[in-house]
């Protein structure tokens, strides 16, 4: 099971609370999470969740922002950028 479920499941459980979750991506290689999705024969569970991907996000929209969090997503975001732009120069390469 995946992480997230994991977490909901027990603290739905143990405190019979609602839960809102959500996934923090900052790797461009997660661009396909949503959720946790399985099926085998009839039985079948979907956990889909609430994703906030780090690349998505505007650097100049996050600078001008008071709030915290948007500092926290740019030291993030741009440790990551010239990775993601190194690795779509050499696939760019390969595919040619």
């Amino acid at each position: 099971m995946g992480v997230l479920n994991t977490h909901f499941y027990r603290i739905y459980d143990q405190f019979n609370r609602k839960v809102y979750a959500l996934a923090l991506i900052t790797d461009h290689e997660a661009e396909d999470a949503n959720g946790f999705h399985y099926s085998y024969y009839d039985t079948k569970v979907d956990y889909t969740y609430n994703v906030y991907r780090f690349q998505d996000q505007n650097i100049a929209k996050l600078e001008a922002s008071s709030n915290p969090f948007a500092h926290a997503v740019i030291s993030a975001i741009i440790p990551v950028k010239p990775k993601m732009t190194r690795m779509y120069a050499i696939l760019s390469n390969e595919n040619s």
